[in-house]
């Protein structure tokens, strides 16, 4: 079947090697997930073939675009547990002058930024296993020499409602999933 007919494949496997991702690529497959499939990863495969401008082409012309100086010095905690997410975020981020550090799931993030590490903002994913983005949120919060800290979610659900819970526990302001390198830069 054509692109043009509304159909689009992701694959599931258990097997996430580039090799496979070239073959499944090659075969018209747009997007998959490595099993488990957590919610985040489904969502974010599913936003990948179904939305256009996500391509890896496209990701690469807007890195290429961004200074890299834009974010020099500013150090960053990034709270994903996507891989895919964490290393498209990652090389954007540090294309631009920023320093990375990653937290695989809500507790993770919680932890760095209680272990005295110092970060100029947090970009926290919404939808992790272990500790979801509002519940860390709000525990990073409740330390009050983490008031000001900015905590950004990264969220796929674009939701006016979704945004408005955000802001209630303490994020400040929103970056959809797929990534949109421009609009992340101006949130940063």
């Amino acid at each position: 079947r054509g692109l043009d007919d509304g159909l689009r494949i992701v694959m599931a496997t258990a097997y996430g090697r580039d090799e496979v991702r070239a073959q499944a690529q090659a075969a018209g497959i747009e997007a998959f997930v490595v099993k488990p499939v957590g919610a985040s990863a489904l969502v974010d495969a599913l936003m990948t073939a179904l939305v256009p401008n996500v391509a890896p082409s496209a990701r690469a012309v807007a890195t290429q675009e961004v200074a890299s100086d834009l974010l020099a010095g500013v150090r960053l905690l990034l709270a994903e547990d996507n891989e895919i997410n964490q290393q498209i975020a990652i090389e954007l981020l540090e294309g631009a002058g920023a320093r990375i550090q990653v937290a695989h799931n809500g507790r993770e993030a919680v932890d760095a930024v209680h272990s005295g590490a110092v970060f100029d903002a947090v970009l926290m994913d919404l939808q992790m296993p272990v500790m979801g983005g509002l519940e860390a949120t709000g525990l990073i919060r409740a330390d009050a020499r983490f008031q000001a800290l900015p905590i950004i979610a990264m969220t796929a659900h674009a939701m006016v409602e979704e945004r408005e819970r955000s802001l209630a526990a303490g994020l400040v302001d929103h970056i959809t999933k797929p990534l949109d390198p421009p609009a992340m830069f101006r949130t940063l």
